[in-house]
């Protein structure tokens, strides 16, 4: 057999992994750029599990109806070019590749794997994603119930509301949130209401806060707002001149006192 179709018949056999591969980026995004080596990797070990779910299930329902087993014969079938491909199998395989898609999408978005291996203490890590994803992907309850400040530090604006939607990869950082309330970062002014809003910045540009204090302190500025009040600010308390004592003579390094204030002179009583 000729490479030319060798190669067939490797495609005709990764058509499942093929299939499960552009499911589960559908599914859970393509958070990194990879490889043509990597891809290969990932579409021909989708193949060989889209292919084993289908012999365990047609096993498993052998056992059931007392049917004699189904030899596994993918390896046979990439190693031995005799053997002729069933094209029923393959489109059953097909089939297959979406519950399998399904599993790994499972297994990645609850990062099941590294949560086994930090309960036994084999690893610290989170998984290979971003710590943009690690935060966004947080269950509600961490995340003050889904309401967040986001500053843009560049503009000076903080958007505060829901976060909808979020980008998965890319320099940029998108964000759509929903019911959203903007208001200017100097002197937190509120400028206008939005039901949803699409921000699109680098990454340095954005901060995201999600406390309590801070929104206590936002429901006291709408609460003052609405009964006709404004916010007063704290006049800065004035730094003591430390070069000058209590009585008004200046500090000198030679602990020397030296005048530096005219004395303070007393009226004279008026003469009767």
């Amino acid at each position: 057999m000729s490479l030319t179709e060798y190669t067939m018949r490797l495609l005709m056999l990764g058509i499942p992994g093929i299939i499960c591969y552009f499911i589960v980026g559908k599914l859970i995004g393509n958070n990194r750029k990879r490889s043509s080596l990597e891809i290969i990797l990932i579409v021909f070990s989708y193949s060989i599990l889209s292919y084993v779910l289908l012999f365990a299930f047609k096993n498993l329902c052998g056992i059931i109806c007392d049917k004699e087993p189904i030899d596994f014969v993918f390896f046979k079938w990439l190693t031995d070019t005799k053997e002729v491909l069933n094209p029923k199998i393959i489109f059953q395989a097909c089939v297959g590749s979406i519950l399998a898609a399904l599993i790994v999408s499972y297994l990645a978005e609850y990062e099941v794997i590294n949560r086994i291996g930090r309960l036994i203490k084999a690893t610290t890590l989170y998984g290979d994603e971003s710590v943009w994803n690690l935060f966004n992907k947080k269950p509600l309850e961490e995340l003050n119930n889904g309401w967040l400040l986001v500053h843009d530090t560049k503009n000076d604006i903080i958007y505060y509301g829901s976060i909808h939607v979020f980008s998965d990869f890319g320099d940029d950082r998108e964000l759509i949130m929903k019911n959203v309330c903007v208001y200017r970062g100097s002197d937190l002014i509120l400028l206008y209401h939005s039901d949803m809003v699409y921000l699109s910045r680098k990454s340095d540009a954005l901060t995201i806060l999600a406390t309590n204090n801070i929104l206590q302190w936002f429901k006291y500025y709408e609460h003052s707002k609405l009964q006709g009040k404004t916010m007063k600010k704290e006049e800065p308390k004035p730094i003591p001149d430390r070069r000058y004592n209590e009585d008004g003579y200046r500090k000198d390094p030679k602990n020397e006192r030296l005048p530096t204030k005219p004395p303070v002179q007393k009226p004279k009583p008026k003469e009767k």
